[in-house]
């Protein structure tokens, strides 16, 4: 980051000294445009052959960035929008498989907004029996006591 705040700093200084207005691009061609995918490519090929580098495409490096987005649980339509994406199924065709799985906090946090909302509402009768299906893990009988799903399929899905 520093080598880069520092580029972009000697650009916006040069520009200046010229009398110009800076390019917003990093890397210009010399006419202050982006340069072209192709000379980008033997650019980088060129830097990670310096560095010692293994082989990797440029390209490779887009796929690292949407990896680590979600992979730190970014949000999905973020990330399409990151990657150009004209829809988000697009993104998880080929991303889904990095997205954090098993991660129930956000259930947890759910659970507890609601049982905190709603507890004073169940009968003492209801509250038991989930304290000790929770406790001893044993059936009660019901798949649900919750009196918030009043739909069967609803019921079913719970």
């Amino acid at each position: 980051m520093a080598a880069l705040s520092r580029r972009q700093a000697e650009l916006e200084k040069e520009a200046l000294l010229a009398g110009e207005d800076p390019s917003p691009w990093l890397f210009p061609s010399r006419l202050g445009r982006p340069l072209s995918p192709k000379v980008m490519s033997r650019l980088f090929r060129e830097v990670r052959q310096a560095a010692g580098l293994p082989h990797f495409a440029l390209y490779d490096l887009r796929h690292t960035y949407a990896t680590q987005l979600l992979t730190e649980g970014a949000d999905l339509l973020y990330v399409s929008y990151q990657l150009g994406h004209a829809k988000p199924t697009t993104t998880l065709l080929y991303y889904a498989h990095f997205m954090p799985r098993g991660d129930k906090n956000h259930l947890d946090r759910m659970m507890a907004r609601r049982v905190g909302a709603f507890s004073p509402l169940l009968p003492h009768s209801v509250q038991r029996r989930s304290e000790l299906r929770e406790k001893y893990g044993e059936p009660c009988g019901t798949r649900t006591h919750d009196p918030l799903i009043k739909s069967q399929v609803l019921y079913r899905l719970s």
